[in-house]
């Protein structure tokens, strides 16, 4: 199943891959480089980028979750960018019908006892919506930072942009937490995103 969340930025959100128990890593094969290998696939379902989900404990690596057999899997993540086009549960939806599709089509040999369906279980409410760095790993947040906000291409350009606290608010949750994470990145990798 796919889950979506809202991350508190307009046309912006990301979409969790999991097993039907909502909780577990789901096995994707793969589907997922098959989609991003495709500009029509990555259009057609309004997405940004893949990664895994970030680790809650603080902490700039993926969380991987083990399994009844011990064995750890990461949780692959999506995020959205709609872009006013479409709403996050349509994205969330074309998603779904699109790894259906190429698990069918394109990845059927990853699967022994039959092919996988996936669904959208739409987005879900939250009581409190989760800023962007809780799912994505530092560098992700600021390669995102560079394709939905201007005068954000290099770090020096980003340090001198008028709306950067409240660009850093937005994406980290706190300015504090968001500056140490831009001051701490050399220059070059900034850069490179």
């Amino acid at each position: 199943m796919i889950k979506a969340f809202e991350v508190g930025i307009e046309n912006l959100g990301i979409g969790l891959i999991l097993k039907p128990d909502g909780l577990s890593p789901a096995f994707s094969g793969r589907i997922l480089p098959n989609i991003e290998a495709n500009t029509d696939y990555m259009e057609k379902c309004q997405i940004m980028l893949f990664s895994k989900l970030r680790n809650p404990d603080g902490s700039n690596d993926h969380i991987e979750t083990p399994n009844k057999n011990g064995n750890k899997y990461p949780t692959d993540l999506v995020v959205f960018a709609t872009n006013g086009e479409t709403t996050l549960g349509h994205a969330c939806f074309a998603l779904a019908k699109t790894m259906n599709q190429v698990a069918k089509n394109e990845c059927f040999e990853d699967w022994k006892y039959g092919k996988p369906l996936f669904i959208s279980k739409g987005v879900v409410s939250q009581q409190n919506t989760l800023p962007l760095s809780h799912y994505l790993l530092n560098e992700e947040c600021i390669t995102v930072i560079k394709r939905i906000y201007e005068n954000c291409d290099t770090k020096d350009e980003f340090m001198s942009n008028e709306y950067k606290d409240g660009i850093l608010e937005t994406i980290f949750g706190n300015v504090n937490a968001g500056n140490e994470v831009v001051t701490g990145m050399i220059d070059e990798l900034f850069d490179e995103l």
